[in-house]
């Protein structure tokens, strides 16, 4: 996938979700890296380890 398209899926995902807050994030780190989840975008296509 390109950089854009990343881009475009991560603002697509955002506004579809109601443009939520930055608290309404969890991060999970863990031995293998991290992980940013939102209940409302399950599918938030953020860099992954």
């Amino acid at each position: 996938m390109r950089l854009w398209e990343r881009v475009e899926g991560v603002l697509s995902a955002y506004d579809e979700a109601g443009g939520p807050g930055p608290e309404t994030f969890t991060l999970h780190v863990y031995d293998g890296g991290q992980h940013l989840r939102h209940p409302r975008m399950p599918g938030l296509p953020l860099p992954r380890p």
